[in-house]
């Protein structure tokens, strides 16, 4: 994958999880009614945590290609949109 992938990845793939967890709950809107659950705290709580989990599975799991070698690179820890080669090193 390259880097703009990968950026296009990290923030659209978290938009769409919190936007999902927020659809589902609003589909079950009746049943959280006759349940008496809240609706807002519950979507809120929901949008939060699919955001976070989305983004924790694209940072842990979704790769770039090393410009230098070709092998797989992560993210940096602590430094977002920068990528090191597990095999050569090399940051970029």
């Amino acid at each position: 994958m390259k880097p703009t992938a990968y950026f296009v990845l990290s923030i659209g793939g978290p938009i769409f999880a919190a936007v999902m967890a927020v659809s589902t709950l609003y589909a079950l809107s009746d049943w959280l009614e006759e349940k008496r659950l809240p609706f807002l705290p519950l979507a809120l709580i929901g949008f939060v945590a699919a955001w976070v989990l989305a983004r924790w599975l694209v940072h842990h799991f979704a790769w770039v290609a090393c410009p230098k070698c070709g092998a797989k690179s992560y993210e940096m820890d602590g430094v977002s949109s920068r990528f090191r080669c597990q095999v050569c090193g090399k940051a970029f």
